[in-house]
């Protein structure tokens, strides 16, 4: 796909495979630019790195509500990409659970960050026994010599 060709080319500074004599210099916002095109032509991968250069404001106006909006569709899409769609579920229940930069929404979260650990995101695991607990004594002592717990 010469859209996904593009924006590797541009992230990294590498010539895409269609202009091997092309010397690229890496271009943020070109990178943006082709993975937005790839994205609206349905590639789960480039729209998770857009979402999360929305999210960062790399190269592009920062926006969290859009980032959410674009994890959320790679998340519940069709289109199914293991990486891209763990990876976008784990991101956005960060995000609604923590409340970063978009309204907090815990339970949402909670729910996305099991949902990430069951598809076998590790990044998913970690962040859903550390919002939503695992029902285990925790690794850490508990606050004045209290037995820890966490509750999910």
């Amino acid at each position: 796909m010469e859209c996904e060709s593009g924006s590797r080319g541009y992230d990294k500074g590498e010539s895409p495979a269609t202009a091997l004599n092309e010397i690229v210099v890496r271009n943020i916002q070109r990178a943006n630019y082709y993975h937005g095109k790839a994205c609206a032509l349905g590639e789960p991968l480039s729209c998770y790195v857009l979402a999360g250069r929305y999210l960062d404001g790399e190269g592009i106006r920062q926006d969290a509500a859009t980032a959410a909006r674009m994890y959320s569709t790679i998340c519940n899409g069709r289109e199914y990409v293991k990486a891209a769609t763990e990876a976008s579920c784990a991101r956005l229940g960060v995000l609604y659970a923590k409340g970063d930069r978009v309204p907090l929404k815990f339970r949402e979260g909670v729910a996305l960050l099991k949902r990430a650990c069951e598809m076998g995101d590790d990044y998913g695991c970690k962040e859903r026994n550390l919002y939503g607990g695992t029902g285990r004594a925790a690794d850490v002592p508990g606050p004045g010599g209290a037995f820890g717990f966490t509750f999910g």
